[in-house]
C-alpha cells in the first residue's frame, strides 16, 4: 500500500512519504533508500514501528 507518497520505487507499505526507494513500512520518510520500519527517517523494530503508527493515526484522526 502507498498512501500519499511520491517517488516511492520499488517500496510498499509506505505512508506519507517522499523519494523513498526500495523502503518497506515506512510513514513520513523523505529520501531513504532500502530501509524498514521508519518513522520520520528513524529506523524503528517491527514491533514499536506497528505500535507507534497506530499511535500517530489515531492522533491524527483527533486533530
Amino acid at each position: 500500500m502507498l498512501f500519499t507518497c511520491s517517488m516511492a520505487l520499488f517500496s510498499k507499505d509506505m505512508l506519507y512519504c517522499e523519494s523513498c526507494d526500495a523502503c518497506e513500512n515506512c510513514f513520513g520518510c523523505v529520501s531513504l533508500r532500502n530501509k524498514s520500519y521508519c518513522i520520520l527517517n528513524k529506523q524503528y523494530t517491527q514491533e514499536e514501528y506497528e505500535n507507534l503508527v497506530v499511535k500517530i493515526i489515531e492522533h491524527m484522526q483527533k486533530k
